[in-house]
C-alpha cells in the first residue's frame, strides 16, 4: 500500500465544473486535515502556471494522483477541460483495467443524473445531494488510507459542526412542535408558535463552535464551547460546559466516539424537558 501511495505526487486529484466549487472547496479543506495529498486548481496555481495545460492536465489525471473524484453535473459535461480531464482519468483506467488496485481509479460524485461519455452509470458513486462536503472528505480519506479510523479523534471543526447540526435536526425531524433554521454556519432551533423564542443556536466559527441553550439564547453567554486543535487533529475534543444536559463537568476533554454520545444524550434530554413544558 505504501509504495502505491509513493508511486503518486497526489493521493487524490478532483476533476469538476465551477458551478460546484463552493461544494468541492468544503472537501479539499477538510481533506487538509486528515493529511490527504490533493490536486485542486486554487491550491495549484503557482505549478499550473506557465503550464501547457492540455499536455499537463493529460499527464497529471492518467498518471499522477492514486484517485481521481470526479464531480459529475450537466456544467461538467458542457466544459471542454472538464470532459478532457473525465478522458484523461478514463485512459488510466482503461490502461490499468487488470489491476485491482486500479478498477477504482475513478470515483464519481453526482450533483445529477448528467451522462458523462465513457462513464458507466452501474459505476458505484456518492450522492453529492445527500452528503455534507465533510462527510464525504471522510469516505476519501478511508479510501486512500483505509487502515486508519477516521471516527476518532482526528475531526476537524467542520465536521464535529455538521455532527452537531445532523443529530439536532434528526430530533425534531418528526416533532412539531421545533423547526430549524440554517443559514451557512448558523442554526436556529425555534418553537414552531414562536418567531421569538429560539431553543437552540449552534455557530461555526471555523476555531471553535458556540451552542447556546435556552429561550432567547444568543442573549446570553454561549452554553457549551467546543474546541479542536486544528494543527493536531489527534488531540481531542476539548468542552467548556456550563448545561447540565451536557454533563457534570465544567470543563473535560473527550474522543469523537465519547463526543457524540455526549451531544446525543444531551440533545434528547434537552428536547424531552421541552417536550414535558409545552
Amino acid at each position: 500500500m505504501n509504495n502505491l501511495k509513493n508511486q503518486y505526487k497526489y493521493d487524490v486529484a478532483f476533476s469538476f465544473a465551477g458551478a460546484q466549487r463552493e461544494y468541492v472547496e468544503q472537501v479539499n479543506n477538510t481533506l487538509k486535515g486528515y493529511n490527504i495529498s490533493v490536486f485542486y486548481d486554487n491550491d495549484n496555481n503557482v505549478e499550473l502556471w506557465g503550464k501547457n495545460l492540455y499536455r499537463y492536465l493529460d499527464d497529471l489525471y492518467s498518471t499522477k494522483a492514486r484517485y481521481c473524484v470526479i464531480f459529475i453535473s450537466k456544467e461538467y459535461a458542457e466544459r471542454p477541460w472538464t470532459i478532457h480531464e473525465s478522458q484523461a482519468a478514463q485512459e488510466r483506467s482503461f490502461s490499468s483495467y487488470d489491476s485491482n488496485d486500479f478498477q477504482e481509479y475513478i470515483l464519481p460524485v453526482r450533483f445529477d443524473d448528467t451522462v458523462i461519455p465513457g462513464m458507466r452509470l452501474t459505476t458505484g458513486y456518492m450522492d453529492a445531494n445527500r452528503i455534507a462536503p465533510q462527510e464525504l472528505a471522510r469516505y476519501i480519506a478511508n479510501k486512500v488510507k483505509p487502515d486508519c479510523v477516521f471516527d476518532s479523534g482526528k475531526e476537524t471543526i467542520d465536521t464535529i459542526y455538521e455532527f452537531i447540526v445532523s443529530a439536532a435536526i434528526n430530533f425534531i425531524d418528526n416533532n412539531f412542535s421545533f423547526r430549524y433554521e440554517k443559514e451557512n454556519n448558523n442554526l436556529k432551533i425555534l418553537l414552531d408558535s414562536s418567531e421569538q423564542s429560539d431553543l437552540i443556536t449552534i455557530q461555526n466559527f471555523k476555531n471553535y463552535i458556540h451552542m447556546y441553550i435556552g429561550e432567547y439564547s444568543l442573549e446570553e453567554n454561549p452554553t457549551i464551547v467546543i474546541f479542536i486543535n486544528q494543527i493536531d487533529l489527534s488531540n481531542p475534543i476539548k468542552i467548556i460546559n456550563f448545561s447540565h444536559y451536557f454533563g457534570q463537568l465544567p470543563e473535560f476533554s473527550a474522543d469523537f466516539v465519547t463526543f457524540k454520545s455526549i451531544i446525543k444524550d444531551g440533545l434528547k434530554k434537552f428536547f424531552e424537558a421541552k417536550n414535558d413544558i409545552i
